[in-house]
């Protein structure tokens, strides 16, 4: 995905479109609930609040985020994340930050 990017020139993106239409109809078929949540949040949230699931974490021990206060504020999509906040998140959970934008 990271050398194909968004370039529809690149014959491998054909491919890459299919597989991920296939996880998305499997990801609903599966697990219909955590789709629907995905539906309704921007990326960065659904990428923390599956972290969050991942790991066991509640708000405030996302210190990378900001208190427990600016956590909850992103969650609900008061604010948004910063380049910083990125940064240091995925650092910690090593994913690639692009994942965020």
């Amino acid at each position: 995905m990271e050398k194909i990017g968004d370039n529809p020139d690149d014959p491998r993106s054909i491919l890459l479109e299919i597989v991920i239409k296939s996880l998305d109809e499997y990801e609903k078929r599966v697990c219909p609930e955590m789709a629907s949540i995905f539906a309704n949040l921007n990326e960065p949230v659904a990428i923390i609040r599956v972290l969050m699931d991942q790991y066991q974490l509640q708000p405030s021990e996302l210190p990378e985020i900001g208190s427990q206060e600016v956590v909850c504020q992103v969650l609900n999509g008061t604010i948004k994340l910063n380049l910083n906040q990125v940064k240091a998140i995925s650092q910690r959970f090593k994913i690639n930050p692009a994942l965020f934008f």
